[in-house]
């Protein structure tokens, strides 16, 4: 297992533009999405982003924020990803996040058997919301808001296998 350069620079991109999607998702015309799937909100102090989290089962969970998201076998500790660096950090959580300064300084994952595999299995997760959303929006949904990005993007029938893909590399 390892994290390459390679998987650095497809990961941030997909994670970039899979935040953007969430927010989409939150800010649907019809009902914010993220609940509808079973995600819990929990409203924050002024001036900072929601945060959103649902348990997985096998003691996985996971949580999101605009600003990146986060994976653990609690929701004490675990692997935090920043939407802008993609550069896997373990920490630990005291109390409820809703900034990116209160996840800074873990140590770099690396290559970490168990912090890689619960990245991967986080990686496989998102490609069956975003099979979810493709059954249950529909395609086009998710183009338009990503036409609304104004930044290149991956297609949405893509990126599931592109998720998926990326699971795989980072465990071979």
């Amino acid at each position: 297992m390892k994290f390459t350069e390679d998987i650095r620079l497809r990961g941030a991109s997909l994670l970039h533009q899979q935040c953007w999607q969430w927010g989409c998702d939150i800010r649907r015309e019809n009902g914010n999405l993220l609940l509808e799937y079973g995600f819990e909100r929990e409203r924050p102090p002024e001036n900072a982003c929601s945060r959103y989290s649902m348990n997985l089962g096998k003691r996985r969970v996971v949580v999101l924020w605009g600003f990146g998201f986060f994976t653990g076998r609690s929701l004490r500790s675990g692997v935090y990803l920043n939407r802008y660096e993609f550069c896997p950090r373990l920490v630990n959580v005291e109390g409820a996040v809703f900034a990116p300064e209160a996840l800074c300084g873990g140590a770099p994952v690396r290559g970490r058997r168990a912090e890689l595999a619960l990245l991967a299995g986080a990686f496989r997760w998102m490609a069956r919301y975003e099979e979810w959303i493709a059954a249950h929006e529909g395609v086009e949904y998710r183009r338009t808001g990503l036409r609304s990005w104004g930044q290149p993007f991956v297609d949405p029938v893509e990126l599931p296998a592109c998720w998926r893909s990326l699971a795989t590399d980072l465990q071979s």
